[in-house]
């Protein structure tokens, strides 16, 4: 669905202003290629494979980032894949020793964490259960968390060429997946929002920055910010990179909506108290 790549991403932002990153990796599957394709340097230092819930804490209580005056991420991908010393040694029947183990971590180092400046995300997967979709580990989390993202895969995006014997061959290029705040403590919740991620190449803010004019402006065809338009997206996007206009383009989206916002913007007059 792209929890992995939407990590890379933040953490390539994180870097970007200065501050470090250190990524725990229960599903040991991150290698630095990928971190890389997203712009983000996976610190050889500042990486864990941990096996144990236990483990997982102990990495977060422990690490003290060089500069601590700017943002600093730990990253855990993802949770699912943790065990606890119980189940490795003997096996945890019931199987609630890790939600209790999640939660007792929880509620040990959220207070150090607000203290510290430090950013935790945690992703998880979705387990189908006797009565729906549940995520491993408890509530502990979710309870705990300030902001609670959904993610799930709508589509793949495809792309035809013509090969050089002129026969059409058509290919997967990315996918496209749907984000949708399902717990918020900073800003208003049920906002979504789709990302485009792309082979090879990673989350396509510029494809996603297009669409989301074009929708908005009821045009046919993708608009750039000095006025061209193309009926093709990856020839807007093409444009776009080689004529160095993406902050532009992102100026454009921004405006346009916080001028949707103002038309939900409540304008009631102050409560009154009895």
């Amino acid at each position: 669905s792209g929890k992995s790549s939407l990590i890379m991403e933040i953490g390539a932002n994180i870097q970007n202003k200065g501050g470090e990153i250190f990524v725990a990796d229960p599903e040991a599957r991150l290698d630095k290629e990928y971190a890389e394709m997203h712009g983000c340097s996976l610190p050889a230092n500042n990486y864990t494979r941990p096996d144990t819930v236990t483990e997982l804490f102990e990495s977060i209580k422990g690490w003290t980032p060089e500069n601590e005056n700017v943002l600093n991420l730990f990253a855990a991908d993802s949770i699912a894949a943790l065990s606890t010393e119980l189940e490795m040694d003997e096996g945890d029947k019931r199987g609630q020793r890790k939600a209790k183990e999640l939660s007792e971590g929880c509620r040990k180092t959220a207070r150090i964490i607000a203290n510290n400046d430090k950013l935790i995300i945690f992703t998880n997967q979705e387990r189908q259960a006797e009565f729906g979709k549940t995520t491993p580990g408890g509530f502990a989390v979710g309870y705990h968390s300030s902001l609670r993202i959904r993610i799930s895969r709508k589509e793949r995006i495809e792309r035809e060429k013509k090969n050089a014997a002129g026969v059409l061959v058509k290919k997967t290029i990315g996918i496209e997946s749907e984000c949708i705040i399902t717990k918020s403590s900073v800003d208003d919740e049920y906002r979504k929002a789709p990302i485009f991620i792309i082979f090879g190449f990673g989350v396509d803010d510029i494809r996603a920055n297009l669409q989301y004019m074009k929708e908005m402006t009821k045009n046919t065809k993708y608009l750039c910010p000095d006025g061209k338009e193309y009926v093709s997206i990856y020839d807007a996007t093409a444009y776009i990179e080689n004529n160095s206009l993406e902050k532009e383009l992102r100026e454009s989206v921004i405006d346009m909506w916080e001028s949707v916002e103002k038309q939900f913007k409540i304008t009631r007059k102050k409560k009154v108290r009895f």
